[in-house]
């Protein structure tokens, strides 16, 4: 019976599926720069929060 079922392709035995490769997102050039420019625009005000309120 299972010479039967191997001949016509329905073996027992489970083979691995192929491991796929992690697909990676990274932002463009654009936004980090962006981004990077907002932040050290607004580094000054988020550093006199503590003197304001204290």
């Amino acid at each position: 019976m299972a010479d039967a079922l191997a001949a016509m392709g329905q073996a027992s035995t489970v083979t691995p599926a192929p491991k796929r490769e992690q697909t990676v997102y990274e932002s463009g050039a654009g936004r980090k720069v962006v981004f990077s420019f907002i932040f050290l625009m607004l580094l000054p005000f988020f550093i006199s929060l503590p003197p304001m309120f204290f």
